[in-house]
């Protein structure tokens, strides 16, 4: 598997680190194509979604 391409330019910080830690993961097991790279990116949205979501309602 060749090296997954660099994260999209409109991730932020918490996605863009997600997209590097997945990617990464997911290719050392084979298991990344290019097929699977707008799961990959839609997974590291809803995460830093989450994430932010979470941190507000914490601060609340």
């Amino acid at each position: 598997m060749a090296r997954p391409p660099k994260a999209p330019a409109y991730l932020d910080d918490i996605a863009v680190k997600q997209w590097r830690e997945k990617s990464r993961q997911l290719a050392e097991r084979g298991d990344l194509t290019p097929a699977d790279w707008s799961n990959l990116e839609l997974y590291c949205v809803n995460y830093s979604i989450y994430r932010k979501a979470v941190a507000d309602l914490a601060a609340r």
